[in-house]
C-alpha cells in the first residue's frame, strides 16, 4: 500500500481539529489515530492526542505523549510550554520548574515563558489558580517564538511551574513514541469524562490535584513521574528529532549509501534520518531494514530497532542476521527472564542449524601435534577483545596449541600487527561469504573453532551452524550463548555463570578457575598520548571539592532503570556529578542530548550536575583522570572496558543479575579481589558508591593502590591464564564424542 500524500494527511488533520474544537473528541482521537497509523511520526496529530488525553483527565498518558514531544523536537518552542501546562494541570510543580530552568538554560525565551517564570515566583509550591490552555495544533511550521536546536534543556533541579495567565500560541507535535511500538508508548484508548472540557478550555489543576503535591514531592527521585520512569523502555527514553515532513518524502537515491556511510562513523542521529528515507524508497531491500534497526539501537530506541528487523524478516524469514540482531537486542530488555531469553536463544539456533542437517566438518580426527586452535572475530584491533587476545596468544606460544587466526573485520591498526606476528596462521576473511569462510576453516584443518563474535553485526554464526570444526566454542561475545547445539562448549567463569544455569545453554559450560578474562593495556602501542597520560593520578574530587561518578557505555544501555538509579546515587551524595560519554552523541542541542537531560532533570539532576560527552576511543583509559568512581548499567554490563577504569585506579560498582549479560563485571571484581563493589540490589548499589564517595581520603588511597592490587591479580598474569585456557581446550578435546 503506497503513503498518503501530505495533502491526504493535511486533510485528515483538519478534520479531526475541526472534532476537538468542537468537543468531539471520541472522533478527534479517532482521527488522530487514524493518522498515526499511516505516518507514525505524524507531530501534529501525536501532540493533539497528548493535549486530548490531558482534557480528559488521562494524566499518565498526556505527560508520557507531551514529554515525547519535547524531546523529539525540542527545537519548538511550544512544546514546553505544553509540557509545562500538563505538570501544571496534574500539580507536579517540582518537576515543571525544574523542566522549566531547563529550557531557561539554552535560551527558551518568549512572554508565555516569562508569564510562567512570573508565577513561579508567586507560587511557593501551590497550584495555579488561572493557568493557560493548550490547543489541538495544526501546522509545526507556523511556529514563530520557538528556540532553536541550540536553545533546547539540558536539566536543572530547582524549578516549579506556574499558571499562564496569557494565552499562549497554539502547540505544535513533535514526532510520536512510535505508536506501534510497546504499551510503554502507545496511549491506552481515551475514554471522555461526563463533562468534556473544549479544547480552548483552561487547564486549570483541581483541587484534589493541588492536595496531591506535597506526597509526590517526597517520593523518591524514581518515582518522580506519574507514568514509572522505572518501566520505561530506552526507545521512550531517546527519540532523535526526525526529518522535516516535507524532506521526508523527497527522492534521494543517495540516502541508503549516505545513511550506511553515517551508520559506520556511528553518527546514529544522521544515519536514522537517512536510513528512514531509504526505507520509504527502498522498503523492499532488507538491508535498508538492517541497518536502520542498527541506528535505532545507536539512539537507545529499542522498539523501533525491533520493527525494523521484523520488517527485515518479513520480507526474507530466513534472514539470520535480522533474528539475530533481535537476540542481542534481548539482552537489553530488564523485563525479559533469564528463562525466557533462553527460550529465544535455543528456538532460533534449533531453526538455524535446521538449514544444514550434516555438519560439514570431517569426522574428528586425530589432532595435529600441536592442537590447531582458531579464533575468529572483528575485534582483533584495538578492541577491548585485544587486550585479552594478545597476551593469551603471546603465552600460548610456548604451548601445545598452534593459534590461528581468522580477522573478520576491515579495521587495521598496530594492535593488528601485535596479533598477528602472535599467530601460528592469519586469515583476512571480511571479504568472504559463509560458504567461502567455511571451505576456507576446513582447509585448513582447524581443530577447535572458537568464535568471539557471539550476536554481534556480522557474526558468522551461520559458519557454526553447519560445523565448521570437529569442536567449537564460544568466548567473549554475547555471554547469553549462541543457541547453537553444535557451539560446543562455552569458555567462562563461576561469576559469570553460576551453578544452575546449565539449562539455559546448548553449549556446556567450562569454567576458568581465575575467571575468563585476563588483561593487557595496550595504549602503548598505539601511542596516541604520552606515557605520562597513563600515570595514575589522585582522586579529583581532592581538588574539584565534589565528587564526579562516570560511565562509557551506549546509549542503549541507558533504560529507565539506569537512569532512575543513577539519579537516586546523585542525589545520595551531595553535590556529586555525573559524566556520561556515549557513541553517537553530538552537539548539546542534539535530540538524545535532551532527552537525556530530561530524564535526569525529572529526576530531580540538573544540568550543571550532567556532563554529556561523545566517545572518544582515544581517551578509553585517561577519561579516568575525569572520574573518581565508575557506574556500571544493567542488565547488560559494561564488561571488559571496565578493566582500564581499574587498571587506572577507578572503582566500579555493578550490579549483577540473573542473565550472563549483566555479570561481566561482577566476573572482573572477583578476579581482582573487589567483590565489595559488587552490589546485591538497588538499595546496595546506591550503598557502595555513598560509601565510596563519603571518605576521600580513603577513596584515593585506594585509587594509588587499585594498580599494584590488579599488577599482582589473576587478571594480569597472561602466563597463568593461558595455562588455564590450554586446559580447558584440552579437556574439552578430549571429552568430544
Amino acid at each position: 500500500m503506497s503513503e498518503p500524500t501530505a495533502p491526504d494527511l493535511a486533510a485528515q488533520l483538519q478534520a479531526a481539529i475541526a472534532h476537538h474544537q468542537a468537543g468531539e473528541l471520541a472522533e478527534a482521537e479517532q482521527g488522530y489515530r487514524a493518522i498515526l497509523a499511516e505516518q507514525a511520526n505524524h507531530p501534529d496529530a501525536w501532540h493533539n492526542l497528548g493535549i486530548l488525553a490531558l482534557q480528559v483527565e488521562q494524566h499518565d498518558t498526556a505527560l508520557e505523549l507531551l514529554r515525547g514531544v519535547l524531546q523529539a523536537y525540542p527545537q519548538h518552542g511550544q512544546f514546553w510550554i505544553s509540557y509545562l501546562q500538563a505538570l501544571m494541570r496534574i500539580g507536579q510543580f517540582d518537576l515543571a520548574r525544574a523542566v522549566l530552568a531547563q529550557g531557561r538554560e539554552l535560551g527558551l525565551d518568549g512572554e508565555p515563558v516569562d508569564a510562567i517564570a512570573r508565577q513561579l515566583e508567586l507560587l511557593p509550591g501551590a497550584a495555579p489558580d488561572t493557568p493557560g490552555e493548550a490547543t489541538p495544533s495544526t501546522d509545526t511550521a507556523a511556529q514563530t517564538d520557538t528556540p532553536t536546536q541550540e536553545e533546547t534543556p539540558t536539566a536543572a533541579e530547582t524549578a516549579e511551574p506556574a499558571d499562564i495567565r496569557e494565552p499562549v500560541e497554539e502547540p505544535t507535535p513533535t514526532e510520536p513514541l512510535a505508536p506501534t511500538a510497546t504499551e510503554t508508548t502507545e496511549p491506552a484508548d481515551i475514554r471522555e469524562p461526563a463533562q468534556e472540557p473544549t479544547p480552548a478550555e483552561p487547564l486549570a489543576p483541581t483541587a484534589t490535584e493541588t492536595a496531591e503535591v506535597p506526597e509526590q514531592q517526597g517520593a523518591e527521585v524514581s518515582a518522580a513521574m506519574p507514568d514509572q520512569p522505572e518501566t520505561m523502555t530506552p526507545a521512550a527514553a531517546f527519540e532523535p528529532t526526525p526529518m522535516p515532513a516535507e524532506a521526508e518524502t523527497d527522492h534521494d537515491p543517495q540516502a541508503l549509501a549516505q545513511g550506511l556511510a553515517a551508520l559506520a562513523a556511528q553518527r546514529y542521529t544522521e544515519a536514522w534520518r537517512k536510513l528512514r528515507q531509504a526505507s520509504r524508497q527502498q522498503g523492499d531491500e532488507v538491508e535498508v531494514w538492517l541497518a536502520l534497526g542498527e541506528a535505532c539501537q545507536g539512539l537507545g530506541r529499542l522498539d523501533e530497532a525491533a520493527e525494523a528487523w521484523r520488517q527485515a524478516l518479513t520480507l526474507e524469514p530466513a534472514n539470520w542476521a535480522a533474528e539475530s540482531a533481535l537476540l542481542r537486542l534481548s539482552q537489553l530488555q530488564p523485563a525479559l527472564s533469564a528463562a525466557a531469553a533462553a527460550e529465544r536463544h535455543l528456538s532460533a539456533g534449533a531453526t538455524l542449524e535446521a538449514h544444514w542437517p550434516e555438519p560439514a566438518a570431517p569426522t574428528p580426527r586425530q589432532a595435529h601435534d600441536a592442537l590447531r586452535v582458531g579464533f575468529i572475530g572483528p575485534g582483533l584491533c584495538d578492541h577491548p577483545h585485544a587486550q585479552v587476545l594478545l597476551p593469551l596468544w603471546q603465552a600460548l606460544a610456548s604451548s601445545s596449541l598452534e593459534v590461528w587466526a581468522y580477522h573478520d573485520a576491515v579495521q587495521h591498526d598496530a594492535i593488528t600487527e601485535r596479533l598477528r606476528a602472535a599467530c601460528a596462521g592469519w586469515r583476512e576473511v571480511a571479504g568472504l561469504d559463509d560458504d567461502s569462510l567455511l571451505a576456507q576453516i576446513i582447509a585448513d584443518e582447524i581443530d577447535i573453532l572458537v568464535d568471539l563474535h557471539g550476536h554481534q553485526p556480522g557474526n558468522r554464526l551461520a559458519v557454526f551452524a553447519r560445523q565448521a570444526a570437529p569442536l567449537q566454542v564460544g568466548w567473549l561475545g554475547h555471554a547469553d550463548g549462541s543457541g547453537l547445539s553444535r557451539m560446543h562448549w562455552r569458555l567462562t567463569d563461576a561469576a559469570t555463570h553460576p551453578a544452575g544455569v546449565e539449562a539455559q545453554h546448548r553449549e556446556q559450560l567450562w569454567r576458568l578457575a581465575d575467571g575468563q578474562y585476563c588483561h593487557q593495556p595496550l595504549w602503548h602501542v598505539l601511542q596516541q598520548r604520552p606515557s605520562s597520560d597513563y600515570a595514575v593520578r589522585g582522586a579529583p574530587a581532592l581538588h574539584r571539592g565534589h565528587v564526579t561518578f562516570g560511565a562509557c557505555l551506549p546509549a542503549a544501555q541507558l533504560n529507565g532503570e539506569v537512569i532512575a538509579l543513577w539519579a537516586q546515587v546523585l542525589h545520595a551524595v551531595a553535590d556529586s556529578r555525573l559524566r556520561l560519554e556515549l557513541p553517537g552523541l553530538d552537539a548539546s542541542d542534539s535530540p538524545l542530548h535532551v532527552a537525556l537531560s530530561t530524564q535526569f532533570a525529572e529526576r530531580g539532576i540538573g544540568g550543571h550536575r550532567l556532563q554529556l560527552l561523545p566517545h572518544d576511543p582515544s581517551r578509553l583509559a585517561v577519561r579516568a583522570h575525569d572520574i573518581d568512581i565508575a557506574l556500571d548499567s544493567f542488565p547488560v554490563s559494561v564488561g571488559l572496558s571496565a578493566c582500564e577504569l581499574l587498571w587506572m585506579g577507578v572503582p566500579v560498582i555493578t550490579l549483577p543479575g540473573a542473565r550472563p549479560a549483566s555479570r561481566a563485571a561482577a566476573s572482573l571484581l572477583t578476579t581482582l579481589g573487589c567483590p565489595q563493589w559488587i552490589a546485591h540490589s538497588k538499595v546496595d548499589y546506591v550503598r557502595i558508591a555513598k560509601t565510596l564517595a563519603s571518605d576521600l581520603p580513603q577513596l584515593n588511597r585506594t585509587r594509588l593502590s587499585l594498580r599494584v592490587e590488579m599488577e599482582s591479580s589473576p587478571l594480569r598474569q597472561p602466563q597463568r591464564f593461558a595455562e588455564q585456557v590450554e586446559t580447558a581446550l584440552r579437556g574439552m578435546w578430549a571429552a568430544r564424542s
